[in-house]
């Protein structure tokens, strides 16, 4: 059999060779996978087939396994996008596709629960996003579901127009473009470019939504051009957020005023809310039966999730933002979280961010200069980077730093007392300090 004939029947796939069911279709990865690590499954070949598997799909030859067996490709990866968009053709429901600089996955959330109201919703679990996850989503897609909410992320050249190939989104979404992936790209403006390939596969009648206060909006909005478009945003004349009032936020939609409580005031809840109603408003979907809903928005885990926590009989409230280091506006976000949680001392626990390419010391230091502005009891940094953050703080402020997590030691819990309010960001991998919140957390 030939890999185009495969697609024509009914088949379950799996990249894993231990979860193969009998009459199933083992694909043998082999290339770069997002975090740039190298992968060759075709080792995995004849465990595959030990364990029932009807066919595998490679691009190597194999010894010692079935030949009629084995279809061969030029490039696994590409052959898991048209495996996965192959499912997505057989979907009926409408396909959201969101990809942006930051926020995704809080927003794809957002969007989950609120349309859990209207519908039976499928949406990417945790952060596959990649060339490697979301081929994975698309071949797990609930076939009964109403709406399926795909996450799309990107770091390099070219990925995304691949992605949108996949997808095929009935509806497809720029959230914002940030200084984020820059060892990958050239400048924020190509960074854009690469999200506006989004646009690039969407459906002849799609609708495509952007940011109209995002970095390179305008590039947005030419690639969304020759389509039906909507925007959100301040300068937006779609979606106009007026002005917010003690957390409550007014809209102009359609001509008309609209008025919603926020979960609480800060950027990231003002533009996700903003784009929820976005994609409402592309479904037609009743936008005054949604707005009393949106205050019950809650950030993705990890992303800003304000936790009660008991850590060596101390009770204290914990701010963990430490998925990720992002960019200085990310950073303030949560740090506007932190002030905006009640409770005795406020202590902040902050790793370098990353893949910021030439705006790296320029972005640790507006980070400094955000810190300047703000009553925090006690500061820890983590990672070399920070001490640009450093450099930015002012004599009065409390600062412990680290080059890195391991000489923190216990420095944070040591000094924890009740009522104490811990916020925790950084860059995932080269901050690591995600592992000084999953301590707490685990009490």
């Amino acid at each position: 059999m030939d890999f185009k004939t495969l697609l024509k029947t009914d088949f379950k796939i799996t990249t894993d060779a231990r979860t193969v069911k009998p009459g199933g279709v083992f694909l043998a990865l082999k290339g770069i996978r997002a975090d740039d690590e190298e992968v060759n499954a075709h080792c995995f070949v004849k465990q595959a087939f030990d364990n029932g598997a009807a066919y595998a799909i490679v691009s190597e030859s194999v010894a010692d396994v079935p030949q009629d067996k084995l279809i061969t490709v030029d490039n696994t990866f590409e052959a898991y996008g048209a495996i996965g968009n192959k499912f997505r053709h057989q979907f009926k429901g409408k396909v959201i596709g969101l990809t942006g600089s930051s926020g995704k996955t809080s927003t794809k959330e957002a969007l989950k629960q609120m349309l859990s109201h209207f519908g039976k919703v499928y949406a990417t679990p945790k952060n596959l996003n990649s060339r490697l996850g979301v081929p994975q989503v698309l071949c797990d897609i609930d076939m009964t579901a109403d709406y399926a909410i795909i996450e799309m992320g990107m770091s390099h050249i070219g990925e995304m127009a691949k992605l949108s190939a996949m997808v095929e989104p009935d509806i497809a979404m720029v959230l914002n473009v940030f200084p984020m992936h820059l060892d990958y790209f050239e400048s924020v403006e190509q960074i854009a470019f690469e999200k506006a390939q989004i646009f690039k596969s969407l459906k002849r009648d799609g609708i495509a939504i952007y940011n109209a206060d995002s970095l390179h909006a305008d590039l947005l909005a030419e690639h969304a051009a020759g389509f039906k478009t909507l925007s959100f945003g301040e300068k937006s004349e779609d979606i106009t957020l007026k002005k917010v009032d003690n957390t409550i936020a007014h809209v102009k939609i359609d001509g008309a005023i609209k008025h919603y409580a926020l979960p609480e005031d800060n950027i990231a809840f003002r533009y996700n809310t903003l784009a929820v109603i976005a994609v409402f408003k592309a479904l037609h979907l009743d936008l005054d039966k949604l707005l009393p809903l949106l205050k019950d928005i809650k950030p993705a885990d990890e992303r800003g999730t304000i936790l009660p926590i008991k850590y060596n009989g101390k009770r204290i409230t914990l701010v963990d933002d430490s998925y990720g280091g992002g960019h200085a506006v990310s950073m303030e976000i949560g740090l506007q979280r932190l002030m905006n949680t009640k409770g005795k001392r406020k202590i902040a626990v902050i790793g370098n961010m990353a893949e910021l390419g030439n705006q790296m010391k320029k972005q640790h230091k507006r980070v400094g200069k955000i810190l300047n502005r703000l009553k925090i009891d006690k500061l820890f940094l983590v990672g070399e980077p920070t001490l640009w953050i450093k450099e930015e703080l002012g004599p009065d402020k409390k600062v412990t730093y680290v080059s890195k997590l391991e000489d923190l030691g216990t420095q944070v819990e040591d000094m924890l007392k009740f009522g104490d309010v811990l916020f925790i960001k950084g860059a995932h991998y080269s901050s690591q300090v995600y592992k000084l919140a999953e301590r707490l957390k685990k009490g």
